[in-house]
């Protein structure tokens, strides 16, 4: 998770002190102006002694943390170089939370997408719930085995449900959808398909764009891709 600008010890001194700087920014701590801070209040919020809050402060200035004018108190550049890490670090974590990756190889399908596609009851709520009207087909993708269990993971989560109907004396599942980005093509929106009822295994996956992601991306059988599916 961490930046590769920083070293180990680095890495290592910033755990370290991050719990008492958390508590100190808790308290009001900045690093715009001096505050003032009250020895008792650390010991409290820190649920030690009032002598053990000072031995904390006294090591937080020794190590460069915290600049003290008597018991006004700021960061100092490096209080603030870590704060910066410990957000970074926070942030990237929450951010790979909300991604699920997937990646595997280009694939051709059983025309099951082009049908589907091609169906007005279908295609009426995949422009109105994904934003866009998609290509008629689908970009088949056969995960490689490490990423199985994320199709997995996916067909148990919550997605955005293209419900199914009843037409012509036939019935149509479900299909739960999930918004993702397809490397090499950020910008044009997609989404990966769980559908109901298919002859696919859970080595596959379909993804539907507004464009022909083939041509797109000059994509042929046997082309690596790899899919972020996002979960926000």
């Amino acid at each position: 998770m961490r930046s590769l600008s920083h070293t180990d010890q680095e890495v290592y001194t910033y755990l370290k002190l991050a719990p008492y700087i958390l508590v100190l920014m808790r308290l009001g701590v900045t690093q715009d102006s001096y505050r003032e801070l009250s020895l008792t209040d650390l010991a409290r919020a820190l649920s030690t002694t009032v002598q053990n809050a000072h031995r904390i402060m006294k090591k937080l200035e020794d190590e460069g943390v915290i600049e003290r004018n008597e018991r006004l108190v700021k960061f100092s550049e490096r209080g603030q170089k870590i704060i910066r890490y410990i957000i970074d670090t926070v942030q990237r974590y929450l951010r790979d939370m909300t991604v699920i990756e997937l990646a595997g190889e280009v694939t051709s399908g059983l025309g099951e997408g082009r049908y589907y596609m091609s169906i007005d009851e279908y295609r009426r709520q995949f422009k109105e719930k994904l934003g866009f009207e998609p290509y008629p087909g689908t970009l088949n993708v056969k995960l490689y085995p490490e990423y199985i269990k994320n199709r997995l993971l996916l067909s148990k989560l919550p997605g955005i449900v293209i419900e199914g109907f009843e037409k012509n004396g036939r019935k149509f599942g479900n299909v739960k959808c999930f918004k993702a980005t397809v490397e090499g093509a950020e910008n044009v929106p997609c989404a990966v398909l769980i559908i109901e009822k298919t002859h696919h295994g859970p080595e596959i996956i379909e993804i539907i764009a507004p464009v022909k992601l083939r041509e797109l991306l000059n994509l042929n059988d046997g082309s690596p891709i790899k899919i972020r599916v996002n979960m926000d």
